[in-house]
């Protein structure tokens, strides 16, 4: 075994300290750091979509029993505001038929959107009432001219409601989204057993903005 005397015992304990100080001062030194600061601001934008029915057309009874043409529209009407019926017939008869207009959008600048316009499911309380059901005719037509059509009746209107997907569009202040809803009773064999029923539905527009 080799021994150490006292004297370089205490040279070697130095060294060893000075290795330790100048890294310690080296570590120290090489921490420099700057920094700045910058604010944010992240705000949600608001969303309005208007409807509106811009006319209606169709059929009347006439007081001698005969067809006229219906021009008792007062419009436009602003449904965004108005919780007024859309279609409200009393007395109707078959080959009786309305046809609404509506503008999604207007107002709105610029913005794509998927729109879609849903029938829900009708209400109806009795026999007389499921047969007029099964009588009555529902066209929704959109797209360039009115081009796109889609009918069904109304007993065929399960419980999610018939949905028409009305496609995307631009909205401009200038170029409104349009669509037609008619709503007809068929002349048939069994319009009488439809005699006295009443029905009551609902129309939900549907208007998202397109992310593609």
């Amino acid at each position: 075994m080799i021994g150490l005397k006292s004297s370089q015992k205490i040279a070697i304990c130095v060294m060893v300290l000075c290795v330790v100080l100048a890294a310690a001062m080296m570590t120290t030194y090489a921490l420099f750091s700057d920094g700045k600061t910058a604010e944010n601001h992240i705000a949600a934008g608001s969303l309005k979509i208007e409807l509106e029915q811009t006319a209606m057309t169709g059929n009347a009874l006439a007081a001698d029993g005969t067809m006229t043409e219906y021009d008792g529209f007062v419009g436009p009407v602003d449904l965004t505001e108005s919780d007024a019926p859309v279609f409200e017939l009393e007395n109707i008869c078959p080959t009786l038929w309305r046809e609404a207009t509506f503008e999604i959008g207007k107002g709105v600048s610029t913005v794509a959107f998927d729109s879609s316009v849903t029938v829900l499911k009708p209400v109806a309380g009795d026999a007389a009432s499921e047969a007029l059901l099964s009588q009555l005719k529902v066209t929704v037509s959109s797209g360039d001219g009115f081009a796109d059509v889609t009918t069904f009746m109304l007993s065929e209107v399960g419980d999610e409601g018939k949905k028409v997907d009305l496609g995307t569009t631009l909205l401009t202040d200038s170029a409104p989204k349009q669509f037609k809803i008619k709503v007809e009773f068929v002349d048939s064999d069994d319009n009488n057993a439809a005699m006295t029923g009443s029905v009551s539905f609902d129309i939900v527009v549907l208007a998202t903005q397109s992310i593609e």
